[in-house]
């Protein structure tokens, strides 16, 4: 599976601030050119974020923004969830199906659902934060 851009460019926008957690708000400009995302799209994703609690913004000269939760506490179902919903469970009306097959693929298709959702519950900014951590420690490593 492979996330939309949309949760892909908010995931390593919240990332950006969740490496930055305890320090002065940062610019949208700023995630942007860090992160390679157009600014004018990252001010949507950082408003709907906002929306859903993820991310605070402060107002002003020293203004930006800044995760409304700790990273441990930010799961990337609410993520996805937020910027572009999650399948619903049971989206798949299985029991109505009248056929054999047709019934075995909506099975099929909820179990995948349920499969994806529930990595997303058990996924945190921490997680991808400690993934991240790890990779980069390999590859100094390496080097």
């Amino acid at each position: 599976m492979k996330l939309s851009s949309r949760s892909e460019y908010g995931i390593r926008a919240l990332l950006e601030l969740a490496q930055r957690r305890g320090q002065a708000p940062i610019q949208s400009r700023e995630i942007a050119e860090r992160q390679h995302i157009p600014d004018s799209y990252l001010n949507q994703l950082l408003l709907t974020l906002r929306k859903a609690g993820i991310v605070q913004s402060v107002r002003g000269p020293a203004g930006g923004h800044l995760l409304a939760r700790s990273p441990e506490r930010v799961t990337m179902a609410d993520v996805v969830g937020a910027l572009e919903g999650l399948p619903p469970s049971g989206g798949y009306a299985v029991e109505d199906a009248d056929r054999t097959d047709e019934w075995a693929v909506r099975w099929l298709c909820a179990e995948l659902d349920e499969a994806v959702i529930c990595v997303l519950r058990g996924v945190t900014l921490e997680t991808l934060l400690d993934r991240k951590r790890a990779r980069d420690s390999a590859v100094m490593y390496h080097i």
